[in-house]
């Protein structure tokens, strides 16, 4: 959880590129879920040589922001003029970054640019801090920033990243 100690630079940013507003409560601590993009259709391998190559594409990865809020309209009552519209059990906002979908849920506000990233956490019966130790889950509630990666996840889209990088560095010499 990113805690109310969160660097302000970063702070302002998420406040400012979201249109956060009164209903957002940065001592409740912030948290973002990546999740696998396979399920999604993401060749994150293939979007990885296309950024290399220069490339620019409208890639929209599958993770949720959980926002310290009790309802999505008090989140982003920071700018008025801001197009909502009920898509399913969703609020579908349109920001300066693009569409994104957001819920309320257990004292947070449920954030992604990905519907079905979105209804995926919601449907979730096995949550990421169930795997979690209880001397664990205390470091991260202290802690300011913290990380949790699932490497039998991540573990090969970082390997292959490296492997790609090396590829074309070797290319290139």
């Amino acid at each position: 959880m990113l805690k109310d100690q969160m660097p302000d630079g970063l702070m302002a940013l998420m406040k400012s590129q979201l249109k956060f507003g009164e209903g957002f409560n940065p001592s409740g601590g912030v948290a973002v879920a990546m999740l696998d993009p396979v399920p999604f259709g993401i060749d994150m391998e293939a979007n990885i040589k296309e950024r290399m190559s220069g490339k620019k594409g409208d890639l929209q990865l599958p993770f949720v922001i959980f926002v310290p809020s009790k309802d999505v309209d008090s989140v982003f009552a920071g700018a008025k003029d801001l197009k909502k519209e009920t898509v399913g059990k969703f609020t579908k906002i349109t920001v300066d970054v693009g569409p994104i979908y957001a819920i309320a849920s257990n004292g947070y506000v449920l954030i992604s640019p990905v519907e079905k990233a979105l209804t995926a956490v919601m449907e979730a019966t096995k949550k990421a801090s169930g795997e979690l130790t209880k001397d664990q889950a205390a470091m991260i509630a202290r802690g300011d920033i913290a990380v949790q990666i699932n490497m039998k996840l991540a573990g090969p889209m970082i390997f292959k990243m490296m492997d790609l990088i090396e590829k074309q560095a070797t290319e290139a010499s």
